[in-house]
């Protein structure tokens, strides 16, 4: 009998030593998490800072237009168009719609398969 409780209590004292080495890898993820959050916090700011400078440099008409196709195609708004190929739906454009961008490359053009607008590489 003396011994089960013998037994018992060192496999209480090995649960709490694992107990306590889960806890402190917990307290560290935390901690770890808690960092992460305030560098991404911190990074929002600046993005949003720097966004705040930029948007009074765009013409209302643009930035307009890129709202409304931001609601409709999400995030991915404005796209290289590489080797006649839209990176956004990743499909070919016509090769007189090339030559109209690459004609006029001050004018705003759409992908004629997804809409986004499309810049030219560089």
């Amino acid at each position: 009998m003396i011994e089960q409780v013998e037994e018992l209590q060192e496999a209480i004292k090995g649960k709490d030593l694992e107990l306590a080495k889960k806890l402190q890898a917990k307290e560290e993820e935390e901690k770890n998490l808690a960092e992460f959050i305030a560098g991404a916090e911190e990074s929002i700011a600046q993005e949003e800072k720097i966004l705040s400078e930029l948007r009074p440099q765009v013409p209302p008409e643009l930035l307009s237009l890129y709202e409304k196709l931001k609601k409709s195609l999400g995030e991915l708004v404005v796209v290289e168009l590489r080797d006649g190929v839209c990176t956004g739906c990743q499909m070919e454009l016509p090769a007189e719609e090339i030559d109209r961008i690459t004609g006029n490359p001050d004018k705003i053009w759409h992908c004629t398969h997804c809409r986004r607008i499309l810049v030219q590489e560089s």
